[in-house]
């Protein structure tokens, strides 16, 4: 059948291309046409199974090939069955039509298949290069710059024999029975972008298996996923209806021909790779430029490396058709289509210090600004990022939550003639890295660093740091006249001064300078719907369509209060529903409510941190949070990996962070059973995780589970002993608890002496760096000591007393420290006044002979 170009369908699938937004999946028939070693088509369903009771010496009988593998597997042993399987499905020949594949950019390839045509198609001559990803491997993001292309055998593969290939029923059940994050990558990739399914047999259940993904609607349910396309020879009129339901075009052809007829024509859009980027991210042009159409030089390296990391800032931002849809004031980050059309309201705090950071270029430089979270430092950093580029300067804004390549960093600026500029924000995962860089490129480069965060959060990371860290800092201020009036002439020219609409300036002025003590988020909704802040944001929580929709929403705020946005992905997981159910959760019932995460269409979060915050701590029921919580947890397990804790992944950010026992009571308040059952729950998942054993831990010795406690500490120190010191610092903390629960002063001083000990190991190893074994050994041993009064007392209290002063010495800036500090000088004074009492005459009795 001819294949009309022209069609509404095609054009859609074209515009797809054009986008770098088609997925291909290769179905068991895809590689129809290929040669194997034997001169044959790599054999489908029931011909393997013939081939395989052949190989064993059975007659086949129409068996399932699921019960026929699994009978050859025990027969053949497995290296048996991998030779034969190699013979079938190992250095195939791809067929002529094959290699058009290749002359496509995909966003991704997946296939059931094991073999390797594919693989072999990508060998030379492609437009991308192929990296071959055999589920369940960890999680990888695409290549942005489409360099590369992901083929994710969901299967299995001849050429990777350290994951095991699916054909049992059994395998089939696993697939499904725990996360994976390749199924839940493709779910995503389903809901946004569209599907070639090409050789997936009509009759086979695994095709069943990934289309029951993209189940029909009910009745009133949107359709939000993008169209998929199903490339097929020959379907029935039925069939054709069903899929239609489902979202899927029928394209009635063979493999051959629709790739025969439909890649010269996306050629003849998009001809080379710089024209898809193009397309993706027109404002990054000129950055993109440079990278991609340059020599391949380790530079031109370096650079995509720096752009996969920080968004290069062009000053310049497409105009946007229409009225401008924003969420600014609603309390989301501004855009940068927001900052272009000058959304947010200048203040006179951003010009300054801008005119800080453009006085002098040269040499290694760093800013820092603290404010806390809705004071509006991210709006700050933008649009002095904004500005900057605007006047012609190189600027790159930090997009991703981890952990930065140094390196390339290093190898950008050595070979910039002039100042580049790096704004951070979010700065906590990255002033380590940034410190480093200051070192190495001191005196030697002219770059300068902005970083963000709040006080209480990178305050204590500076302390060790490179002086110029400390040299320019600055706080976000409260709000002033200037920018009040400024900010009510901004809500009034979009519409949204609310209960302010109509007051005379100097009464719109009073509502704001009476709010601005508080942050500027909280200011603006307060003011301008007259209502209080806390009201809004549990009204709105309140108001959602579903228990759905309110189980994602304290999802996405549990994790972003804790630093990390949530993967599109993972929260579909969580959800109960069909994808297309799930889908309209996101899309209509959460419209606004959870947006993109700094522009980026894979990551989720509330409009801003304070909203996140008071949605977890108070809106949220303690059901929700303790269903958010473990579903969450269950679906990022697989991600836990030592490469992702390296690399900082979101996903390890939000789990560090839920996970942590302080931010479980927080969330939860103090409730044994519930935090006892969630870990308990997740125990399968991270049995193998020393932070999880770490934090279950913490949690039984706060609850005086003494031995409880000791296993699971010292199951953390069994999986990681170097370098585990908070499992160390707990259990010295669990010996002096226990000890102070003890009546038997022998045996609880037995115990308080082995606490001791490990805690001033802790102090001698990490001292200079963390001030928690000062405190922790202080105001313990004060509590035992005065309960069971040794016949040392007072040489105890002074040690204490001592030791509380070096560690307040040590770390000025921890307010803990300081307050053990007091404890302990209260403590030895109170002693002393004892002992001078106790040494005073007691004072004569009176007596009547005076008289």
């Amino acid at each position: 059948m001819a294949i009309d170009l022209n069609s509404q369908e095609m054009m859609l699938l074209l515009r797809q291309f054009e986008k770098g937004n088609a997925v291909l999946f290769a179905g068991a028939g895809f590689s129809i046409g290929a040669e194997n070693r034997t001169g044959m088509d790599p054999p489908l369903g029931a011909a393997l199974g013939e081939i395989l009771a052949s190989e064993c010496g059975w007659p086949y009988e129409g068996e399932d090939l699921p019960i026929v593998y699994a009978q050859a597997r025990s027969h053949l042993g497995t290296g048996g069955l991998e030779t034969v399987l190699e013979r079938l499905y190992k250095d195939c020949k791809p067929a002529a039509w094959h290699e058009l594949v290749a002359k496509l950019y995909w966003y991704r390839i997946y296939t059931t298949n094991i073999d390797d045509v594919l693989e072999n198609v990508y060998r030379s001559g492609a437009f991308q290069i192929l990296d071959r990803v055999v589920s369940p491997a960890p999680y990888k993001d695409q290549d942005q710059f489409y360099e590369h292309v992901q083929c994710i055998h969901l299967h299995g593969s001849v050429l990777d024999h350290s994951n095991p290939l699916t054909f049992t029923f059994e395998e089939f059940a696993n697939q499904t029975a725990k996360s994976n994050p390749w199924y839940q990558a493709m779910v995503d990739d389903m809901q946004s972008r569209s599907f070639v399914f090409v050789g997936a047999r009509l009759t086979d259940s695994p095709f069943h298996h990934y289309l029951s993904l993209r189940a029909q609607r009910s009745r009133g349910t949107p359709e939000y996923r993008a169209k998929a396309f199903l490339v097929v020879p020959k379907i029935t009129p039925i069939l054709r209806r069903q899929f239609a339901d489902q979202g899927i075009v029928v394209i009635e052809a063979t493999g051959e021909e629709f790739f025969t007829t439909f890649v010269p024509e996306v050629q003849s859009r998009i001809a080379s790779r710089l024209d898809l980027l193009t397309m993706r991210h027109p404002h990054q042009m000129e950055a993109l430029k440079n990278s991609v159409a340059a020599a391949q030089t380790s530079i031109t390296r370096a650079q995509m490396n720096v752009l996969r990391q920080f968004e290069f800032v062009s000053g310049q931002v497409r105009n946007s058709t229409g009225k401008l849809k924003t969420f600014f004031f609603d309390g989301a980050e501004p855009s940068w289509l927001d900052i272009a059309h000058n959304v947010d309201a200048e203040r006179v705090f951003t010009r300054q210090l801008l005119e800080a950071i453009q006085s002098e270029e040269e040499g290694v430089r760093t800013f820092v600004l603290l404010g806390q979270a809705g004071s509006g430092k991210s709006t700050t950093m933008r649009r002095m990022a904004f500005e900057m580029a605007r006047a012609g300067r190189t600027v790159y804004y930090s997009k991703t939550p981890q952990a930065i390549d140094r390196d390339s960093i290093k190898d950008v600026v050595r070979a910039s003639a002039q100042t580049i500029y790096f704004f951070i924000d979010d700065a906590r995962s990255h002033i380590k890295a940034v410190d480093t860089l200051v070192r190495e490129l001191v005196d030697e480069v002219n770059v300068t660093f902005v970083l963000a965060d709040r006080p209480h959060i990178l305050l204590p990371k500076l302390h060790r740091a490179h002086k110029s860290l400390k040299e320019h800092i600055s706080e976000m201020p409260l709000l002033i006249p200037d920018d009040c009036e400024r900010i009510i002439e901004k809500l009034g020219e979009f519409g949204l001064l609310g209960a302010l609409a109509g007051k005379p300036l100097k009464q719109q002025l009073r509502e704001f300078l009476g709010r601005s003590w508080k942050q500027l988020l909280v200011a603006m909704k307060e003011a301008t719907s007259g209502r209080g802040f806390n009201t809004i944001i549990e009204d709105e929580y309140r108001t959602l369509a579903s228990d759905n929709a309110r189980l994602a929403y304290a999802i996405a705020c549990l994790a972003y209060m804790h630093g990390a946005p949530v993967r599109r992905r993972h929260l579909l997981a969580c959800l109960d529903g069909t994808d297309a159910q799930n889908a309209a959760t996101l899309q209509r019932d959460l419209h606004g409510v959870v947006v993109p995460w700094k522009g980026n269409e894979s990551f989720v979060a509330p409009r801003h941190r304070v909203i996140a915050q008071h949605v977890a701590l108070e809106a949220a029921t303690i059901e929700v949070k303790q269903a958010a919580i473990r579903e969450f947890l269950m679906q990022v397990s697989a991600e836990v990996t030592p490469s992702n804790i390296r690399q900082r992944t979101p996903e390890y950010i939000a789990y560090r962070g839920i996970i942590n026992f302080d931010n479980m009571l927080e969330v939860l308040g103090v409730n044994y059973e519930l935090i006892a059952d969630i870990y308990d729950e997740l125990k399968s998942y991270y049995k193998d995780d020393f932070l999880f054993w770490l934090q279950y831990g913490r949690a039984e010795v706060y609850f005086d589970n003494f031995a409880t406690a000791e296993n699971y500490l010292n199951q953390s120190l069994g999986i990681r002993s170097s370098g585990n010191f908070q499992a160390k610092h707990n259990l010295g903390v669990l010996f002096l608890k226990r000890a102070l629960s003890h009546e038997n002063p022998i045996t609880a001083a037995a115990d308080a002496k082995l606490g001791k000990e490990i805690l001033i190991e802790q102090i001698r190893e990490r001292g200079d760096i963390d001030a928690y074994p000062y405190a922790a050994l202080v105001m313990h041993m004060i509590k035992y000591l005065a309960r069971h009064r040794p016949r040392k007392l007072g040489e105890e209290l002074e040690e204490m007393k001592k030791l509380a002063d070096l560690g307040q010495q040590k770390h000025p800036l921890d307010e803990s420290m300081r307050g053990v500090q007091e404890e302990a000088y209260r403590a030895y004074l109170m002693q002393a006044v004892a002992k001078i009492e106790d040494s005073l005459p007691s004072p004569a009795l009176e007596t009547d002979d005076d008289e």
